[in-house]
């Protein structure tokens, strides 16, 4: 009478509990990193920035951008005045530096235009630093209408 035996070995078992591993790990080492407030802010303020100089190049009308230490905010000049044209506030946990021209300045109490994008790709030149808890970025333009984002730690 043969006797046979059902199951698994235990290097069977083994192995498929490496390859559950390995797999687990692939996985895991493919999620991405959430974004911090400082990089989605950075983020969306270089691509809504970049979309305003585009908007003035197409209208022919000029554009510009104010900010404050807590808040910014985009314009439109309607051939008279400077009109609020959307912003928002900044993220907590942001601090922001600013220079135009190579100078850095201040920020001032209240929004007013600062950089300017004429409808010629033409803008003021401009560094504005966000700092983060965990990265700095700076959303920067050397006056030729294009606005570029870089990490700087």
């Amino acid at each position: 009478m043969k006797h046979s035996e059902a199951g698994f070995t235990l290097i069977e078992m083994l192995c498929v509990l490496v390859l559950i591993s390995l797999l687990s790990g692939v996985v895991i080492m493919n999620i991405p990193n959430p974004k911090s407030p400082a990089q989605i802010q950075a983020e969306g303020l270089t691509r809504d920035l970049n979309a305003m100089a585009q908007e003035g190049l197409i209208s022919g009308e000029v554009r510009a951008f104010g900010l404050t230490d807590k808040q910014f905010s985009f314009y439109a000049y309607d051939g008279e005045k400077f009109i609020p044209a959307g912003g928002n506030n900044w993220s907590d946990e942001i601090r922001t530096e600013f220079t135009r021209n190579g100078e850095k300045l201040e920020l001032p109490e209240t929004l007013a235009p600062q950089i300017m994008f004429e409808p010629t790709s033409i803008n003021t030149p401009f560094v504005l630093d966000l700092s983060g808890r965990k990265a700095r970025y700076e959303v920067r333009s050397e006056g030729d209408g294009r606005v570029v984002l870089v990490k700087t730690e």
